[in-house]
């Protein structure tokens, strides 16, 4: 095994060893922050960046792990495979919310501070990106394909930071309202999946807004 996957290794394996201590911790005292979220926040970040450097530098497509050659499609498969049952499997038996970013009634979040769950749901939407890659690489070579994405990604960094202001003032204005629906509410069922899907156009209008007024510094 090279150098890369045993590091890879030990952080995802270290990320799991503060997660178990994190876990321990806020058994005893019910506090779920007991654990330096710090610690967990960095560790998170390793695993994902250390994967997209194995993908950049073909590790994941075309390495070797002792005698079994691992190519092509096979390990994007086991990250899906892998990381859609590991998140399966923390949910069903135990007690991760299965809603990845913090919803209002879940009785800890995801994603404050990153939970072994995010970490497998992570490994599992990054093999499914693999998968897809070769497709969407073909999708890309139409023009107007291109040019749609090339347009958007010309304000990517923009998005990227003022999308959370944006929902934050939509929910902010909403709880002045009282408690809409789908807003701040609490997930019960596919009436509140619906009702989620029709705060999108408001997000996407307030989103609009700040990125007429904050595109230019980007330039």
């Amino acid at each position: 095994m090279s150098s890369g996957w045993l590091y890879l290794t030990a952080m995802i394996g270290m990320y799991g060893v503060a997660n178990l201590l994190q876990s321990m911790a806020a058994a005893r005292t019910s506090v779920h922050h007991t654990f330096d979220p710090g610690l967990l926040v960095r560790l998170a970040g390793q695993r994902t960046y250390l994967l997209g450097i194995a993908w950049a530098q073909g590790l994941l497509t075309q390495c070797s792990l002792t005698q079994w050659s691992l190519r092509g499609r096979r390990v994007p498969a086991l990250m899906l495979a892998g990381g859609a049952a590991a998140t399966a499997a923390l949910i069903a038996w135990a007690g991760y919310p299965a809603s990845m970013v913090g919803v209002n009634g879940a009785h800890i979040s995801n994603l404050n501070p990153p939970t072994l769950a995010a970490v497998a749901f992570g490994v599992a939407q990054c093999g499914l990106a693999l998968l897809l890659h070769d497709r969407l690489a073909r999708l890309m070579r139409r023009p107007l394909a291109w040019a749609g994405i090339a347009l958007v990604n010309l304000s990517a960094m923009t998005l990227f930071l003022w999308h959370q202001t944006a929902f934050v003032t939509v929910s902010s204005v909403g709880l002045l309202i009282g408690r809409v629906p789908g807003l701040l509410t609490a997930p019960t069922g596919g009436l509140w999946v619906a009702e989620r899907l029709a705060w999108l156009p408001v997000f996407a209008i307030v989103l609009s807004g700040l990125w007429l007024a904050f595109r230019r510094m980007e330039r």
